[in-house]
């Protein structure tokens, strides 16, 4: 009897950690896609659009970061910045920054940053020859995941040395 409990336990249990993991396996973007929850990805300056735009390519530039697109008229900035960690795995960070003004000389400022993981897998193929092997080719695969960067410390840094920028350059003025 003690056998017989244990086994119908043991399914009970089974049952219930399929079921579980079934419900972790279904994803609603809709949901997800606009949270209430504050959000830390903004900030509003008490400056200019145009002195905001200044402060923000002194950090892109100051941390290494490429800019491949400035919009003056829609009034963002996207710029990038590539690690190669090692030689399958490159990993680029994306930021997109839209700059909103809100009344004369103040300015809010969106920021998106984005990680973008590339790997590359290789691997060789190999024809017998009898018992010799002998290499024939290559074969190359490459995968990538993107994620928006949900870190606040990555944000309130950005934000931190956006302020230092204005900062200095009120000082110069």
């Amino acid at each position: 009897m003690n056998r017989l409990f244990m086994a119908r336990l043991t399914k009970f249990v089974m049952v219930l950690l399929l079921l579980s993991l079934s419900g972790c396996a279904t994803f609603n973007a809709s949901k997800e896609a606009i949270k209430e929850s504050p959000s830390y990805n903004t900030k509003l300056y008490n400056v200019s659009v145009e002195k905001c735009w200044v402060a923000v390519k002194q950090v892109l530039l100051k941390n290494n970061f490429a800019i491949f697109n400035e919009d003056t008229n829609l009034k963002k900035i996207q710029a990038q910045k590539d690690f190669q960690k090692s030689s399958s795995l490159n990993i680029t960070v994306m930021v997109s920054i839209d700059f909103l003004p809100v009344e004369e000389n103040k300015t809010q400022i969106f920021l998106v940053g984005t990680e973008i993981q590339k790997k590359t897998y290789t691997s060789k193929t190999v024809t017998h020859l009898l018992i010799i092997p002998i290499p024939t080719g290559t074969n190359v695969t490459q995968s990538e995941t993107r994620k928006t960067i949900e870190d606040k410390k990555f944000y309130e840094k950005f934000f931190k040395e956006i302020n230092n920028e204005l900062n200095k350059n009120e000082i110069k003025n």
